[in-house]
């Protein structure tokens, strides 16, 4: 299982980046129900799913994060891709490998461990 090894400076930097590559790519973005994720887990830990229909669902979540500065965030990852991406570590990335239901289960548990402590 590959941790997350999140890097503030390095967090920035991808998040410059990545805004730019965003505003090349897309005219806008639309976000519905963004109030309840705002308001959310007041003190308690919030789990955000995205369908993975594409391949900057999971950065919008990324971005969508910087709208809450009172939580730190992770992101499961099939280990596959992580292996080819690793810089997403440093968002705070790690890594599930669905095709071993004992290294599934490390990652679950991994995951839980990191929901466990405080703003998350």
């Amino acid at each position: 299982m590959i941790r997350a090894e999140k890097n503030p400076l390095m967090d920035s930097l991808l998040y410059l980046y990545l805004r730019g590559s965003l505003r090349r790519h897309f005219d806008s973005v639309g976000v519905a129900g963004l109030e309840h994720f705002l308001e959310s887990g007041q003190g308690k830990p919030v789990i955000a799913v995205a369908n993975h229909s594409g391949w900057w669902d999971g950065l919008m979540v990324f971005f969508l994060t910087r709208l809450r500065k009172d939580k730190e965030f992770y992101c499961m990852m099939e280990e596959k891709q992580l292996r080819h991406y690793p810089f997403f570590t440093w968002l705070g990335a790690f890594s599930v490998d669905p095709s071993n239901s004992v290294r599934a289960g490390a990652a679950v548990r991994y995951a839980c461990k990191l929901l466990r402590q405080k703003r998350r």
